[in-house]
């Protein structure tokens, strides 16, 4: 069995909520840069670096929970 014959719709979906919420992450990330590129201060650059390591961590978060969660509801659908 390969692993597309294995692969189901909640697995596709869990791909489209990831890559929207990294995609919402750079998003924001390169208008920060931007707005940098107008008007560079140190701090801007800290709240940028920020922005993108605080909006990295949050969406794999939730990312790690959505999983842990389709798979708790997997395993409970099979007992």
């Amino acid at each position: 069995m390969t692993g597309k014959e294995n692969a189901g719709r909640g697995d596709e979906v869990v791909g489209f909520v990831g890559l929207m919420l990294l995609g919402r992450v750079l998003l924001t990330f390169v208008f920060d840069l931007f707005s940098l590129a107008r008007d560079f201060s140190v701090g801007k650059l800290a709240d940028a670096l920020l922005d993108l390591g605080v909006g990295v961590a949050v969406s794999l978060l939730l990312l790690w929970l959505l999983v842990r969660l389709r798979a708790w509801r997997r395993r409970r659908a099979q007992s």
